[in-house]
């Protein structure tokens, strides 16, 4: 996914390709009538997307300040032993963190011999505090990277822009990039009756565990667990990847581009 990526209209459910959705709020959100997935009709560009994004405060776009609580430092250090037992056949964990902010995973594995762990985030200053560490991390977004096919035992992203931009180019990707039998985990924004999607003018999607669970298998993966986070408005995903899937045979119907995508780029 691009920089510039640009706007587009859902003209179809992204979920199970069904037309003539019921409308919610203004108009700017619809819920298909068939899976009563939530989807915003018109996308924004990604750069509006970041510039949304920067403004809350949790972002760090402007002044950084390190959230290095002794909390969050357990919990990616948690989330490591979660990795190292789905991937315990692996003499060596290659991850990918979308959305590293200043590197609290890739510290967390960072004297563990098991892992080769990238971070990949688009806000300067995190990114810059991350690097002054050490650690690997990329200003950058995953496509520019342009990583081989087959690369990683273990992918994971929460709410970052390219996520919430288009999601299906995004997992068309992690597809390619995922080894076989390769672990995805990724947390989307859902809906909770105390804040209903419709409620929320910068909502763009609201996955429940159901279809977010179909929306991956439309990229032959295999739904091994959904979380709700129901306060938080989210829904998380962990996922693996068949032995053997052909990425260029998944068919798309998100954004400008309709059709296949192309072929699996060479390592």
């Amino acid at each position: 996914m691009s920089q510039n990526a640009a706007e587009y209209t859902n003209h179809v459910c992204p979920v199970c390709r069904a037309e003539h959705p019921r409308i919610l709020g203004e108009g700017t959100l619809a819920e298909c009538r068939q899976c009563e997935f939530v989807y915003a009709r018109k996308i924004p560009d990604l750069d509006v997307l970041k510039q949304r994004q920067a403004a809350h405060p949790r972002n760090h776009c402007g002044d950084f300040h390190s959230q290095r609580r002794l909390a969050r430092r357990f919990k990616y250090w948690a989330f490591s032993k979660v990795i190292q037992c789905c991937c315990r056949k692996q003499p060596v964990i290659h991850t990918l963190q979308l959305g590293c902010n200043e590197g609290l995973f890739l510290e967390a594995v960072e004297q563990n011999r098991r892992f080769r762990s990238t971070g990949l985030d688009w806000r300067e200053k995190p990114v810059e505090y991350a690097l002054t560490h050490g650690y690997d991390a990329h200003l950058t977004d995953l496509k520019t990277l342009d990583y081989p096919d087959d690369s990683f035992d273990f992918v994971f992203g929460l709410r970052a822009p390219v996520l919430l931009h288009n999601p299906e180019q995004l997992m068309l990707e992690l597809v390619r990039i995922l080894k076989p039998g390769g672990f995805l985990f990724t947390v989307m924004p859902g809906g909770s009756r105390q804040r209903p999607p419709e409620s929320d003018p910068q909502q763009l999607w609201a996955f429940t565990p159901k279809t977010l669970s179909r929306f991956a298998e439309r990229f032959e993966l295999r739904t091994l667990r959904t979380l709700s986070f129901f306060r938080r408005g989210e829904v998380g995903l962990l996922a693996r990847k068949g032995e053997a899937v052909d990425v260029a045979s998944i068919p798309r119907w998100m954004g400008p581009e309709f059709g296949n995508p192309t072929s699996s780029r060479a390592a």
